[in-house]
């Protein structure tokens, strides 16, 4: 299930990515996806950065999300988000601090920790 769209900009430790809130996406019903799908996109948008590795693609594990942070109660058909993520990088693992904007509005903020595989 791949809800984030390509990524718009990376840097060496940081994502921005978008996702619009469709009417047949696997979480809407009735015209709006609860906030929570947040941690699913803040996910994604880490994965596409953890693959960029200098020795090719890799894969891992979400081990823990340590925080969510949920400013509003759902999102609608047709929103667009923005969705950001930065890791830091230790020994295997990867702390991921991540936010989702609707426009000027911060929708969710979290923090993840990642089983980088083949780190």
């Amino acid at each position: 299930m791949r809800l984030i769209e390509g990524p718009a900009a990376f840097e060496a430790d940081a994502v921005q990515c978008r996702a619009e809130v469709r009417a047949d996406g696997p979480f809407t019903r009735g015209g709006s996806a609860p906030a929570s799908v947040c941690l699913e996109l803040i996910a994604q948008a880490a994965a596409a950065l953890l693959a960029r590795g200098d020795d090719g693609p890799r894969g891992g594990h979400l081990l823990a999300a340590r925080s969510l942070e949920l400013f509003a109660d759902e999102l609608r058909v047709g929103d667009l988000l923005d969705v950001r993520a930065r890791v830091a990088r230790s020994e295997g693992l990867a702390t991921v601090d991540g936010s989702v904007h609707r426009g000027r509005e911060r929708v969710a903020t979290a923090r993840l920790t990642v089983l980088r595989r083949g780190a």
